[in-house]
């Protein structure tokens, strides 16, 4: 019974995994330089500034 339990609980989390929306990544994935992102998918901008973040940031196909 225990393994029973453990296996649809495998189950249930695999098909879980399958059911959450595509990361926006790789919705991008087929813009380039020459062929931008559209304005409604751009990502918001976050400045860095010294002293707040010291982080790398990318900037979304096509937009610099």
């Amino acid at each position: 019974m225990p393994l029973c339990a453990l296996f649809f609980a495998a189950l249930l989390v695999s098909f879980t995994g399958r059911a959450q929306a595509p990361d926006t990544a790789t919705l991008k994935r087929g813009y380039s330089l020459f062929r931008p992102v559209p304005e409604a998918l751009l990502r918001d901008f976050t400045p860095d500034r010294p002293g707040i973040s010291q982080s790398a940031h990318t900037l979304d196909a096509g937009h610099f």
